[in-house]
């Protein structure tokens, strides 16, 4: 294949110019998906190993997020790539492959968009329990946690990275809310006052109550 820019022939199936790095144009090429089965075809090979040597995350983020493109090669471009907004656009694409948002979440740091993901209500559990156990923002993590409308697992999940007092108590003394959602919190709480409230709440539940009383007693031996 010849580049446009600097007319330096390049391998069949070849990506980018291995001479000046452009990306070249490819004509009637039918990509294929690899899989176990079936051995990938000498431009297959030719266009994973140029895309495993790709260094460029301009060069390696266009084809992580390009959907039409071969999901082996865009799992092998979301292994190199180092830059974070491509990673938050492919982890925030709904309409994506999942196994490629999880991807790109797991190589995710960005707590904004870390998030977004982990409070989209309306997207995969998966995913947003995966961008949850990523998360270290403690006002997302309260905010899923007190979230009485959403699944339990995910608040559960939020809970349990949570350590902001003020959330926890809130939890915990949330007698409307799920008997085990505040055993959680109780477990997670070190305010004293919090405790002797909840055990002095003669209307709580039984189980609750002890739990708090245990839990007053080992922070005051």
């Amino acid at each position: 294949m010849k580049c446009s820019k600097c007319e330096t022939i390049n391998e069949i199936g070849a990506r980018f110019c291995e001479q000046c790095g452009t990306e070249l144009l490819i004509t009637g090429l039918t990509i294929i998906k690899i899989d176990k089965k079936t051995p990938p075809s000498k431009p297959q090979k030719t266009a994973i190993k140029q895309t495993k040597s790709l260094t460029n995350d301009i060069h390696l983020a266009k084809i992580a997020m390009n959907e039409e493109e071969d999901v082996n090669l865009r799992m092998i471009s979301i292994e190199r790539l180092t830059d974070q907004n491509a990673f938050a656009k492919i982890a925030m694409n709904d309409e994506d492959d999942v196994d490629i948002r999880m991807m790109a979440i797991e190589r995710l740091t960005d707590q904004n968009a870390l998030a977004k993901i982990a409070m989209n209500d309306e997207d995969d559990v998966d995913i947003r329990m995966m961008a949850i156990e990523r998360l270290t923002d403690q006002n997302a993590l309260a905010k899923i946690a007190m979230n009485d409308e959403d699944d339990v697992n995910l608040r559960m999940m939020a809970i349990e990275r949570l350590t902001d007092q003020n959330a926890l108590a809130k939890i915990a003394m949330n007698d409307e809310d799920d008997i085990d959602l505040r055993m959680m919190a109780i477990e997670r709480l070190t305010d004293q006052k919090v405790f002797a409230k909840i055990a002095m709440n003669d209307d709580d539940d039984v189980d609750l109550r002890q739990m708090a009383i245990e839990r007053l007693s080992k922070i005051q031996q």
